[in-house]
């Protein structure tokens, strides 16, 4: 159930049954529904004679009656969420198909996902639903091809018929909207606001875990001394592993024997979790800003996605700051649910409460979006009213547990 409580305006609002009906389908509440008070005015005759002529934005009959399945681009998300893209040409005017784009998460745990385009170029990563705000990098595979990587909005674009066009420009001021903006103003003065504490998240980030697992060496710079280059480093501390300069820069390459056969392999590259494609960006790092080197000495498959060995450079910060972001690569922040706060309202069951001097302007006196019944299957809601006086309405919506919409409204008055 979600409840509120706030002053009473001179419009009608919309009930979760009328945009459950109207809103999420149609694109829009049909006046004379919103301005009776809800469809509840109405019988189906009435009903279905305002929608007679309209058009749902998401179901087409004739490809329900086609007998063929249509194509879902938008997944159901259930435990992950899914981030989406495109892959482009250089001059992002053609779609590049079956080339893999990958996500990492910078940090000192290793995360790495990889996706295929298809044949539009699109490609998706799954992204753990929880609050945290995520460091994510994308790259396309191969970063030579100079291909464009275009991150799409989560959300589908529903193309569906506009509702009534309101002139607004004409229209007056409702009276309310001054007084409701005198008391917001007021309780800014005094330091007053309605956001609490952010609430315990109910679905906590995940531990990450390096994708590689435990390494095949696993070298920690604090053991030794430091040294002047990085180029010594791999020489004096990596055995098998070297960092050769080249005509075109560096390179790193493992080698060993087994079976008495010599085989040399150039491993994937990570700073800080991140795949690189230049060696340079390993070799120009300062060794004291260096905490850890982990190095897999074979070829290493994720899925269908094969390394030949790989070295992972983590440094003290772990945050992929120590070189400058690459042209091919895509970072940003990305958070895949905002945190709550909770809603204060004040408790005058104190005397000190009772005779407190400051105004107490509040507009909307009460607000819960998320209140289950007890076990008994009643809900407690308590409120104070505020200094303004004036009608209210207590506004009920919710949905039982069998699929059934609960929507109430209830007015009173505070003189």
């Amino acid at each position: 159930l979600s409840i509120s409580v706030a002053a009473a305006s001179n419009t009608n609002a919309a009930g979760l049954d009328d945009y459950l009906l109207f809103g999420t389908e149609f694109g829009f509440i049909p006046p004379d529904v919103l301005n009776s008070g809800g469809q509840r005015g109405f019988d189906a005759k009435i009903i279905d004679s305002i929608m007679s002529d309209k058009k749902s934005r998401w179901i087409d009959w004739d490809e329900i009656l086609s007998g063929s399945l249509p194509h879902f681009k938008y997944q159901a998300e259930k435990e992950d969420h899914f981030l989406s893209g495109k892959l482009l040409s250089g001059d992002q005017s053609t779609s590049v198909s079956s080339e893999y784009v990958l996500l990492c998460m910078p940090g000192k745990e290793a995360v790495f996902q990889y996706g295929r385009t298809d044949s539009e170029g699109n490609f998706i990563f799954s992204v753990h639903i929880d609050e945290e705000m995520k460091d994510l990098v994308l790259l396309p595979d191969d970063a030579v091809k100079t291909h464009k990587i275009i991150i799409e909005s989560s959300f589908p674009v529903i193309n569906g018929e506009p509702g009534a066009v309101t002139d607004t420009v004409s229209r007056s001021v409702p009276g309310y909207i001054p007084e409701w903006g005198v008391n917001y103003q007021v309780r800014k003065i005094y330091g007053i606001s309605d956001a609490g504490n952010l609430l315990t998240p109910g679905v906590l980030p995940l531990k990450p875990i390096r994708f590689y697992g435990k390494p095949d060496i696993e070298l920690i710079m604090a053991d030794y001394i430091t040294l002047p280059e990085m180029k010594e480093v791999f020489l004096e501390l990596l055995p098998h592993v070297s960092l050769k300069k080249k005509r075109s820069g560096y390179e790193i390459a493992i080698s060993d024997r087994i079976y008495d056969s010599k085989y040399e392999l150039s491993p994937a590259m990570f700073l800080d979790g991140v795949k690189i494609q230049d060696a340079s960006m390993i070799a120009g790092l300062d060794p004291a800003l260096v905490e850890e080197i982990d190095i897999i000495k074979e070829e290493y498959i994720v899925g269908r996605y094969s390394f030949p060995g790989i070295i992972n450079v983590i440094t003290r910060t772990g945050d992929f700051s120590a070189v400058p972001l690459p042209d091919y690569m895509t970072r940003f922040s990305y958070r895949v649910v905002e945190p709550v706060r909770s809603f204060i309202s004040p408790d005058y069951s104190s005397e000190d409460m009772k005779n407190s001097t400051i105004p107490d302007f509040r507009n909307t006196l009460y607000w819960n979006p998320s209140v289950r019944p007890g076990k008994d299957g009643k809900v407690i809601a308590g409120f104070w009213t505020s200094d303004v006086s004036g009608d209210y309405v207590i506004d009920l919506q919710g949905v039982t547990t069998d699929g059934k919409i609960i929507s109430v409204r209830k007015s009173f008055r505070v003189d």
